[in-house]
């Protein structure tokens, strides 16, 4: 059973095989799809400097980037990390950006949007590492 970003596989499954059906479409059509596509990531996402990528999923009925834009939490820095200006879920390494200010800046958001909305954010992201000793 797949759904949005999981795909409900035990911990540490290895898919072997994957058998897919393809609906059959007209060249000019997916081309013009795959440019809107990249037309609407070019304007949303930002884009020139390393990034996170999502760093949240989406709550039900809501957006995390909605979310961390509705906290004030746009444009927040710690060290060389930042919130992007252009999209409240990634976090844009404004050069010698360390994982410890990644970090921060996740529990940061995490901790305003729980108390100004009440809602919990769930990382999309696996931290890897010892973070207890951090």
């Amino acid at each position: 059973t797949f759904s949005y970003r999981d795909s409900h596989l035990p911990s540490g499954a290895v898919v072997m095989r994957v058998r897919m059906g393809l609906c059959k479409e007209e060249p000019a059509q997916v081309s013009a799809r795959l440019r809107e596509l990249a037309r609407k990531r070019k304007a949303s996402q930002p884009s020139g400097s390393p990034n996170s990528g999502s760093m949240f999923r989406n709550p039900p009925g809501d957006y995390a980037g909605r979310l961390i834009d509705a906290a004030g939490l746009k444009g927040t820095r710690i060290g060389a990390c930042e919130i992007s200006e252009r999209h409240g879920n990634f976090i844009v390494n404004q050069g010698g950006a360390k994982a410890t200010e990644v970090r921060q800046l996740m529990e940061l958001a995490k901790s305003e949007v729980r108390k100004k909305f009440g809602i919990e954010l769930v990382p999309e992201v696996k931290l890897l590492g010892d973070w207890e000793s951090q």
